[in-house]
């Protein structure tokens, strides 16, 4: 009998070290995350994340908000990899279980960050998200809707970059064109180097540019969009003037001039191999 009233004593007793020591380590790291929660709940997500995301602009967004994920250690919690700790702590009895502080802790967390990206999206961005729970849901769930329509955008606008051509356009609106371009792929977070767009819109230009073509694309030092501006629009008026004295002047040099070619070959630089904007 002597045996069998330690028996049960000792294994109250291990029963209670167990439960002290699950207390105790789950109250240190409950105390840890909850510290950390606090901190993010004084946090104003808009003031870092300043785009909203929309259908168009996922990658922008998600490049602001990867980076606050990652600062304060919360990243695991949108690609899955946190372990959910167990709800409860299993008692000195089997009918005997306390909430589990550190479960507690890490949904509060998770609350936090499903604040956060739903205080970044736009109206109609929120609806489709509404009845979703968990920053892992959520986030997936954008990834999933919206990031192929953005890479989809940034492939229709490096395409209209790269078929850009002057045609009848007069040099302001052209480069406005251009610009509209590349601050399209900067909004969805593909900025475009200046001199990317500098080549894009001088090889875009007719064969009476080329002039202008061979200084900046030969020029060691950098133009400027300002600068190319400038060399564009007084290009733009000098073949215009030139045309005008050659008629003026020497009629007949400009139709011999036209008559040869026209019954030989074309002048240099008109083939159809020509990989440059057509005037």
């Amino acid at each position: 009998m002597v045996a069998v009233v330690r028996a049960h004593g000792w294994q109250s007793i291990r029963l209670g070290l167990r439960f002290y020591f699950q207390s105790t380590m789950a109250s240190s790291s409950s105390t840890t995350t909850m510290n950390q929660a606090s901190s993010l709940l004084c946090t104003n997500i808009t003031h870092l994340v300043i785009v909203k995301l929309d259908k168009e602009n996922f990658l922008l967004w998600q490049s602001q908000f990867e980076p606050l994920l990652h600062y304060n250690d919360l990243y695991s919690h949108v690609d899955g990899s946190t372990p959910c700790p167990i709800h409860y702590l299993q008692g000195t009895s089997r009918t005997q279980q306390t909430l589990n502080p550190a479960h507690t802790s890490l949904q509060k967390q998770d609350q936090t960050l499903v604040s956060w990206i739903k205080s970044t999206l736009t109206e109609h961005a929120l609806t489709q998200v509404v009845r979703l729970k968990t920053g892992f849901e959520i986030w997936k769930f954008l990834e999933l809707q919206y990031s192929t329509r953005s890479r989809s955008r940034k492939a229709q606008l490096l395409l209209q970059l790269q078929t850009l051509r002057k045609g009848t356009s007069n040099i302001t609106d052209y480069l406005h064109r251009a610009k509209f371009i590349a601050d399209s792929l900067a909004a969805i977070g593909y900025p475009v180097p200046d001199e990317d767009l500098i080549l894009a819109i001088v090889g875009g230009l007719p064969k009476s540019y080329d002039n202008l073509y061979m200084h900046v694309t030969s020029n060691s030092d950098s133009t400027s969009i300002e600068e190319l501006h400038s060399l564009m629009l007084s290009q733009e008026v000098r073949p215009e003037s030139q045309e005008q004295d050659d008629v003026t002047v020497n009629p007949p040099t400009t139709a011999f001039v036209a008559t040869k070619y026209s019954s030989s070959q074309p002048p240099r630089g008109q083939s159809n191999n020509r990989s440059r904007g057509q005037g």
